[in-house]
């Protein structure tokens, strides 16, 4: 379904393919080890983010397919030449913050409910 912040914002998934779906998914997991600070901003996060985790051109697909879900949101991707880091910013009109805090919560939990079980599973518990 959507994904509704009750402000009349919604992502709408469905303007992605399925397999656009199974990368976007994939992108965001491979995100959150790679960032390795996270900096609240008045409208939205701020995402330090090591480029051994997640490629600069991984980023920006990503970032493409936000764009096309959640098209209230602005991002912004900065490198700079000879680091190994680079920034994600991902802002939109202040009321939208409670949207991206729940997104944000969302897919940590998601990630960390996947995590744990292949954990099991390669422990041997399930």
């Amino acid at each position: 379904g959507n994904a509704n912040c009750g402000g009349g914002f919604a992502c709408d998934p469905l303007a992605l393919s399925t397999a656009e779906r199974v990368r976007h998914r994939e992108l965001l997991q491979r995100q959150r080890p790679a960032a390795h600070d996270i900096s609240e901003l008045s409208d939205g996060y701020l995402f330090h983010l090591n480029t051994g985790g997640i490629s600069f051109i991984e980023a920006a697909q990503r970032v493409d397919f936000e764009r096309r879900c959640c098209l209230f949101l602005a991002f912004q991707l900065q490198i700079v030449g000879g680091q190994n880091t680079f920034t994600l910013s991902v802002t939109g009109p202040v009321e939208v913050k409670p949207f991206i805090d729940s997104e944000l919560r969302q897919v940590q939990r998601r990630i960390a409910a996947e995590e744990s079980h292949r954990y099991q599973f390669e422990a041997g518990l399930m």
